[in-house]
């Protein structure tokens, strides 16, 4: 019997952190500079951040609400419930990101609670990334990538499974296993962990 996960986890195109902040530095726009962030520090969907409003946001307890989605339908903007009761999630994030949602507000003259805070569809960000991309000869991968970029950063910190799956929004933890499975500790880094406890414990 295979390992849970191992024929449906094929290698993700990721960014490192190194390669994602220098993607970021190159990224004049403000709007596209805040959404990039949000996308790669909060692992959520580009159809939930772009249907975030300014009361999803916690600035001073660092926590983004999720519990919509955005798409763009027949020249129409359509706001829908997410696909899961587990999708409705609440996100910490970084300090840095918060402040940069505050400054980003600012811009605007009396923003309304339920005002969209990204009022831009996906191809604005498609069309950045492929541009940025190719103008800097960087790697290329897909904006659904920064979410693997992001699950990939918490599982090289060890973060648990299931905190990860809860973060992410899955309905089950078998699907977060399915699809990052090929990036859970091997068996090497499974032994240095232990041996270095046994040094420690001597």
């Amino acid at each position: 019997m295979g390992t849970i996960g191992e024929k449906n986890a094929p290698e993700k195109e990721i960014w490192s952190i190194e390669e994602f902040n220098e993607f970021i530095s190159l990224v004049e726009d403000k709007t596209l500079h805040l959404g990039f962030n949000i996308l790669y520090w909060s692992g959520c969907h580009i159809g939930e951040l772009l249907a975030l409003t300014w009361n999803d946001i916690d600035f001073n307890n660092n926590i983004i609400n999720i519990d919509k989605s955005y798409q763009r339908l027949n020249c129409k903007d359509i706001i829908t419930e997410p696909k899961t009761k587990k999708s409705i999630r609440k996100i910490t994030i970084i300090s840095d990101v918060i402040k940069e949602i505050e400054s980003y507000k600012k811009l605007f003259y009396k923003p309304g609670d339920d005002d969209r805070i990204f009022n831009c569809t996906k191809f604005k960000f498609e069309h950045a990334m492929i541009n940025i991309c190719n103008r800097n000869n960087l790697k290329r991968i897909r904006i659904h990538d920064l979410r693997h970029s992001h699950a990939s950063l918490l599982l090289n910190e060890s973060i648990n499974i299931v905190a990860l799956s809860k973060r992410l929004g899955h309905e089950k933890v078998s699907t977060t296993l399915n699809t990052y499975s090929h990036m859970i500790p091997n068996e090497d880094k499974i032994l240095n962990v232990m041996e270095n406890l046994s040094v420690t414990k001597s």
